[in-house]
Protein backbone atom coordinates (compact mmCIF):
# COMPACT_ATOMS: atom_id res chain seq x y z
CA UNK A 1 0.00 0.00 0.00
CA UNK A 2 1.27 3.14 -0.78
CA UNK A 3 0.04 6.80 -0.91
CA UNK A 4 -0.01 9.53 -3.74
CA UNK A 5 -0.85 12.85 -3.56
CA UNK A 6 -4.52 14.06 -4.35
CA UNK A 7 -3.83 16.82 -6.77
CA UNK A 8 -6.92 19.98 -8.34
CA UNK A 9 -6.60 17.92 -11.44
CA UNK A 10 -9.80 16.76 -13.27
CA UNK A 11 -8.75 13.20 -13.21
CA UNK A 12 -8.36 13.17 -9.41
CA UNK A 13 -11.46 15.42 -9.10
CA UNK A 14 -13.81 12.75 -10.67
CA UNK A 15 -12.54 10.14 -8.78
CA UNK A 16 -12.80 11.24 -5.67
CA UNK A 17 -16.55 13.22 -6.81
CA UNK A 18 -17.30 9.58 -7.51
CA UNK A 19 -16.35 8.41 -3.81
CA UNK A 20 -18.29 11.71 -2.15
CA UNK A 21 -21.28 11.78 -4.13
CA UNK A 22 -21.89 8.12 -3.06
CA UNK A 23 -23.54 8.31 0.15
CA UNK A 24 -22.61 4.86 1.86
CA UNK A 25 -19.53 5.77 1.17
CA UNK A 26 -19.39 9.38 2.82
CA UNK A 27 -22.29 8.96 5.71
CA UNK A 28 -20.10 8.97 8.10
CA UNK A 29 -17.68 12.07 7.36
CA UNK A 30 -18.20 15.81 8.56
CA UNK A 31 -20.33 18.23 6.26
CA UNK A 32 -20.22 19.15 3.93
CA UNK A 33 -18.32 16.12 2.35
CA UNK A 34 -21.66 13.69 3.36
CA UNK A 35 -23.47 15.83 1.44
CA UNK A 36 -24.02 13.90 -2.07
CA UNK A 37 -22.37 16.79 -3.60
CA UNK A 38 -19.19 17.26 -4.60
CA UNK A 39 -18.41 20.36 -6.62
CA UNK A 40 -15.06 21.18 -8.19
CA UNK A 41 -15.28 24.48 -5.74
CA UNK A 42 -14.81 22.29 -2.61
CA UNK A 43 -12.55 19.61 -4.43
CA UNK A 44 -10.05 22.80 -4.94
CA UNK A 45 -10.51 24.26 -1.58
CA UNK A 46 -9.65 20.63 -0.09
CA UNK A 47 -6.55 20.23 -2.06
CA UNK A 48 -5.36 23.52 -2.15
CA UNK A 49 -5.59 24.79 1.96
CA UNK A 50 -2.39 24.80 3.31
CA UNK A 51 -4.16 23.41 6.48
CA UNK A 52 -4.90 19.83 4.90
CA UNK A 53 -3.25 17.05 3.19
CA UNK A 54 -4.75 14.77 1.39
CA UNK A 55 -3.55 11.46 -0.16
CA UNK A 56 -5.03 8.38 -1.92
CA UNK A 57 -4.78 5.21 -0.55
CA UNK A 58 -3.17 2.97 -3.52
CA UNK A 59 -3.27 -1.03 -3.81
CA UNK A 60 -1.47 -2.61 -6.09
CA UNK A 61 -1.20 0.95 -8.10
CA UNK A 62 -4.79 1.94 -8.23
CA UNK A 63 -6.49 4.27 -5.89
CA UNK A 64 -8.87 2.32 -3.54
CA UNK A 65 -9.82 5.39 -0.98
CA UNK A 66 -8.41 8.42 0.71
CA UNK A 67 -7.05 9.27 3.80
CA UNK A 68 -5.84 12.89 5.23
CA UNK A 69 -5.44 15.54 7.61
CA UNK A 70 -7.03 18.92 7.86
CA UNK A 71 -6.92 22.17 10.38
CA UNK A 72 -3.17 21.48 10.36
CA UNK A 73 -2.19 23.58 13.15
CA UNK A 74 1.96 24.52 12.59
CA UNK A 75 1.84 26.06 15.66
CA UNK A 76 0.48 23.69 18.22
CA UNK A 77 1.89 20.96 16.08
CA UNK A 78 -1.73 19.01 15.64
CA UNK A 79 -4.30 18.11 13.05
CA UNK A 80 -7.51 16.08 12.40
CA UNK A 81 -7.47 12.98 10.44
CA UNK A 82 -9.87 11.18 8.54
CA UNK A 83 -9.97 8.61 5.92
CA UNK A 84 -12.69 6.91 3.15
CA UNK A 85 -12.24 3.58 1.48
CA UNK A 86 -14.18 4.43 -1.57
CA UNK A 87 -13.98 1.05 -3.30
CA UNK A 88 -16.81 -1.23 -2.11
CA UNK A 89 -14.71 -4.57 -2.77
CA UNK A 90 -11.80 -2.98 -0.73
CA UNK A 91 -13.94 -2.62 2.44
CA UNK A 92 -12.74 -4.67 5.60
CA UNK A 93 -9.93 -5.87 4.28
CA UNK A 94 -7.66 -3.63 6.98
CA UNK A 95 -6.88 -0.71 4.36
CA UNK A 96 -8.00 2.16 6.20
CA UNK A 97 -6.05 0.71 9.09
CA UNK A 98 -2.92 0.25 7.45
CA UNK A 99 -3.21 4.23 5.89
CA UNK A 100 -3.84 5.35 9.45
CA UNK A 101 -0.68 3.66 10.59
CA UNK A 102 1.24 5.11 7.93
CA UNK A 103 -0.33 8.55 7.98
CA UNK A 104 0.46 8.84 11.84
CA UNK A 105 4.38 7.58 11.20
CA UNK A 106 4.26 10.51 8.36
CA UNK A 107 2.08 13.47 10.57
CA UNK A 108 5.17 12.54 13.67
CA UNK A 109 8.17 12.34 11.53
CA UNK A 110 7.60 14.43 8.67
CA UNK A 111 5.37 17.32 9.98
CA UNK A 112 6.55 17.04 13.20
CA UNK A 113 2.96 16.77 14.86
CA UNK A 114 2.78 16.13 18.32
CA UNK A 115 -1.27 15.23 18.10
CA UNK A 116 -3.71 13.76 15.86
CA UNK A 117 -7.68 13.70 16.41
CA UNK A 118 -10.83 11.63 15.06
CA UNK A 119 -13.83 12.08 15.90
CA UNK A 120 -16.34 9.11 14.90
CA UNK A 121 -19.85 8.24 15.28
CA UNK A 122 -21.06 6.07 17.98
CA UNK A 123 -22.46 3.56 15.40
CA UNK A 124 -19.66 3.62 12.94
CA UNK A 125 -17.87 0.61 14.61
CA UNK A 126 -15.57 -0.18 11.86
CA UNK A 127 -13.84 3.30 11.98
CA UNK A 128 -13.74 3.05 16.04
CA UNK A 129 -11.69 -0.40 15.40
CA UNK A 130 -9.66 1.47 12.36
CA UNK A 131 -8.67 3.88 15.31
CA UNK A 132 -8.12 1.57 18.02
CA UNK A 133 -6.52 -0.99 16.08
CA UNK A 134 -4.17 2.25 15.30
CA UNK A 135 -3.15 3.06 19.42
CA UNK A 136 -5.96 6.12 19.38
CA UNK A 137 -7.31 6.49 22.42
CA UNK A 138 -11.21 7.42 23.32
CA UNK A 139 -10.73 10.86 24.97
CA UNK A 140 -14.31 12.26 25.26
CA UNK A 141 -18.13 12.14 23.70
CA UNK A 142 -19.60 15.16 21.83
CA UNK A 143 -23.25 14.55 22.35
CA UNK A 144 -26.31 14.89 19.80
CA UNK A 145 -23.72 16.70 17.07
CA UNK A 146 -23.91 14.51 14.29
CA UNK A 147 -27.24 13.91 12.26
CA UNK A 148 -27.35 10.77 10.12
CA UNK A 149 -30.74 10.96 8.52
CA UNK A 150 -32.09 13.39 10.72
CA UNK A 151 -31.47 11.71 13.99
CA UNK A 152 -28.69 12.83 15.87
CA UNK A 153 -25.84 10.60 17.82
CA UNK A 154 -23.02 11.50 19.68
CA UNK A 155 -19.58 11.81 18.41
CA UNK A 156 -16.80 10.00 20.18
CA UNK A 157 -13.09 12.08 20.34
CA UNK A 158 -10.16 10.02 19.93
CA UNK A 159 -6.74 11.23 20.05
CA UNK A 160 -3.16 10.16 19.44
CA UNK A 161 0.02 11.17 20.55
CA UNK A 162 3.51 9.85 19.16
CA UNK A 163 5.64 10.12 22.33
CA UNK A 164 3.10 8.48 24.37
CA UNK A 165 2.38 5.85 22.26
CA UNK A 166 6.22 4.76 21.98
CA UNK A 167 6.95 5.29 25.60
CA UNK A 168 3.57 2.84 26.48
CA UNK A 169 5.35 0.27 23.70
CA UNK A 170 8.94 0.70 25.96
CA UNK A 171 6.97 0.38 28.64
CA UNK A 172 5.50 -3.41 27.92
CA UNK A 173 8.43 -3.94 26.16
CA UNK A 174 10.30 -3.39 30.39
CA UNK A 175 7.66 -5.17 31.89
CA UNK A 176 7.33 -8.65 30.05
CA UNK A 177 11.31 -8.60 30.47
CA UNK A 178 10.91 -8.40 33.89
CA UNK A 179 7.95 -10.93 33.79
CA UNK A 180 10.28 -13.19 31.90
CA UNK A 181 13.69 -12.60 34.50
CA UNK A 182 11.52 -13.13 37.38
CA UNK A 183 10.06 -16.92 36.03
CA UNK A 184 13.64 -18.04 36.40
Amino acid sequence: MDFLPVRAIHEHYMLCRSWFENRETTKWLSSPLRLGRYPKVIHEKLITDRRNQVFFIMVDSSPIGLVGLQDIDRIDHKAEIWYLVGEDHCRGKNYASQAVGRLNEFSANRLGLVSLYAHVSVLNLASIRVLEKNKYQYVGRLRRSFSVNGEYQDLLLYDWVPEFNRNEAKMQVREESDEAGSSS
